[in-house]
């Protein structure tokens, strides 16, 4: 297994020979200086749900998830989402923004562009036509297209893709047209 230290202020570090194997094998994490691997805390879960790393404080895959969610109350929903776009096979990329960045099946997030930006939305939760307005023109401005991925309240994730939207003369109401942008894998 290889060892992933979480400092004080919450980074999560690979350290060891296997490190950048882990990077190399599965894209996960941002290569440092020295051999480390920058993980982000959806990847450490991840990873420490697949056996694949050690915490150190040690943690199990439960205090680990309670770790995160207390730092970050929306934790869970962007993690479920995470977790099943590495399943479909993706390479993910972890924004500091409102969304994943989404590479295809192999491809090394240094060498390529992402082609979509992901963002999560839990069942029931709102978002603000402003709000959903700046994500797509976010998007359409670093030419990636809009993905919503929306978490039901059993765990599952759905996928909306948002090429454009009509606020009609009733700003209530929002059209949007869906799409399975991710088909099947």
């Amino acid at each position: 297994m290889i060892p992933v230290h979480i400092t004080e202020k919450g980074k999560c570090i690979a350290s060891g020979n296997q490190a950048i194997k882990l990077y190399n094998l599965g894209r996960y994490g941002t290569p440092m200086k020295g051999g480390a691997l920058r993980l982000s805390s959806f990847e450490v879960l991840h990873l420490l749900e697949l056996g694949k790393i050690a915490l150190t404080p040690p943690l199990d895959t439960a205090e680990c998830a309670e770790k995160f969610t207390i730092k970050d109350p929306d934790f869970m929903g962007y993690y479920l989402v995470y977790k099943d776009l590495r399943f479909k096979g993706y390479v993910v990329g972890v924004s500091a923004s409102h969304f994943f960045r989404l590479y295809e099946r192999g491809q090394k997030k240094e060498n390529f562009q992402a082609t979509l930006y992901v963002h999560p939305l839990k069942e029931g939760q709102n978002i603000p036509i402003k709000e959903l307005k700046e994500l797509l023109q976010e998007s359409q401005q670093s030419q990636k297209s809009l993905v919503i991925a929306l978490v039901d309240a059993g765990g599952d994730v759905s996928y909306m893709k948002i090429d454009s939207f009509d606020i009609s003369e009733n700003p209530t109401q929002l059209r949007l047209e869906y799409r399975n942008p991710l088909g099947k894998r």
